[in-house]
């Protein structure tokens, strides 16, 4: 996905000709730390002439003229795709050309008892996507195991003959055609028994069902956030979503849909105590609600659900009641002090639980890009899945008390209700589309969580 990029932009680049070791800055932890070189390592030199571009693109902390800006304040691409980078001084010899893609051993099994594929990308989830809508059941492993000498980590998507009998030949066609539409590399097996790890059979490897998601759009709900989930959809998945209208929203039939999710927006109007009521009932019988950024917030608080805002300490406000000369500011200073308490597009690092289904595919980081300083408490009765401790800030603006809030706050987490689940997303995933490490996310929330 990232070398697409860099093709449209016309921005050249190469991969690495031969093994070796450099001395290069680490995006994921900031260090300075020795590089080991593979040959399929891509190399994008600065000796070229989109540089500039390349720099921008590719600088790891922003430096801003003035901290006062419309827009966001970082965008590294390594963080937005989520991906091992290094940032290195010297040259490194590269090859323009392709090497050769190291090929799956040919699956010799004519008839395999499941088919294995690894879930690390959107890729993947368009491939079990695709397998859904043409009738494939599909299931998937919650644990890690070892089959035929390879491991397989949680979330390996587990296709087995068994269950899929109606499908006769076309079982094999659809998983193999479709594995090779969306470049994903299959394994297979004659065998439900693992070396290592549960069984096919264990109540650990689980059928996900192709849920009817819902989307919540009109009068109080972000034209941007609403854009961003519905081209996700539409566009990047190709998965069929209903539109809901907050006109009409108090009357609709919720049973008719496995998936609720709620954009960042204003939701007073149309979330009132008796439709709240009404949602709440729809997720006790075994819906899954999804609320993102400020309608995780207007959550927050409500009867029944266990998220909270993360308020100041008691003593700060002390501190600030103690000075008696607070309130004397200087009116030409009012927007730069009133950005102390903002965040402008900047990126931290999670931290993850990946053995729960929200993180599986990711390792124990993800690159957030966080927009507010709205945080919340960790979960006292739920799933604390993606949260900031101390110094997770990576780079971009970030006022002094807005840093501090953020500091051991929940960005990802869940929490079950009855038979359903409420997915809490602090910050957006799907930010204008470009925000590609948080894409599985947030597949992850729509087809994995509760299944």
């Amino acid at each position: 996905m990232l070398t697409d990029y860099l093709d449209k932009q016309g921005i050249q680049y190469g991969y690495a000709s031969k093994n070796g070791s450099v001395r290069g800055y680490n995006y994921s932890n900031g260090k300075t730390e020795s590089v080991k070189l593979a040959p399929q390592d891509v190399v994008i030199s600065m000796y070229q002439p989109k540089s500039t571009l390349v720099k921008v693109l590719f600088e790891p902390n922003t430096a801003l003229e003035d901290s006062l800006t419309y827009d966001i304040t970082s965008w590294s691409l390594p963080y937005a795709y989520n991906l091992q980078a290094y940032a290195v001084k010297g040259r490194v010899d590269a090859s323009t050309d392709k090497p050769a893609s190291t090929a799956p051993a040919a699956i010799t099994i004519d008839k395999p008892y499941a088919y294995l594929a690894r879930w690390n990308s959107l890729q993947d989830l368009k491939f079990m996507t695709d397998l859904m809508e043409q009738n494939v059941k599909v299931r998937m492993s919650e644990k890690a195991f070892e089959i035929n000498g390879s491991t397989y980590e949680p979330g390996t998507l587990i296709i087995t003959r068994t269950g899929n009998e109606r499908l006769g030949n076309k079982f094999d066609t659809a998983v193999r055609e479709l594995s090779a539409k969306h470049n994903v590399e299959l394994g297979a097996t004659s065998t439900g028994f693992v070396s290592s790890g549960s069984d096919f059979g264990s109540g650990s490897v689980r059928y996900l069902k192709m849920p009817k998601v819902a989307v919540m759009s009109g009068e109080g709900v972000s034209p941007y956030g609403f854009g961003e989930v519905w081209h996700f959809f539409e566009q990047q998945l190709e998965y069929p979503v209903t539109v809901l209208n907050t006109a009409y929203f108090s009357r609709v039939p919720l049973e008719e849909f496995d998936v609720l999710i709620l954009p960042t927006g204003s939701y007073a109007d149309v979330l009132t105590e008796a439709t709240l009521e009404k949602v709440q009932s729809w997720v006790r019988g075994g819906g899954k609600l999804i609320a993102m950024e400020s309608a995780a917030g207007f959550l927050a608080g409500k009867k029944g659900f266990e998220l909270q805002k993360k308020e100041e300490s008691k003593e700060d406000d002390k501190d600030k009641k103690d000075d008696p000369y607070e309130k004397l500011r200087t009116y030409a200073d009012r927007e730069r002090e009133a950005i102390s308490g903002e965040v402008q597009g900047s990126i931290f690092r999670v931290e993850l639980d990946n053995t729960h289904p929200l993180a599986f595919g990711y390792g124990n980081n993800y690159f957030a890009l966080i927009r507010s300083s709205n945080a919340f408490n960790y979960l006292k009765d739920g799933w604390n899945v993606g949260v900031l401790k101390k110094d997770n800030y990576a780079t971009g603006f970030v006022g002094e008390g807005a840093r501090e809030k953020l500091e051991d706050a929940l960005i990802i987490g869940t929490q079950p209700m009855g038979r359903g689940e409420v997915v809490y997303l602090a910050d957006n995933p799907l930010f204008r589309g470009f925000w590609q490490g948080g894409k599985l996310l947030f597949g992850n929330a729509v087809f994995v969580v509760g299944q």
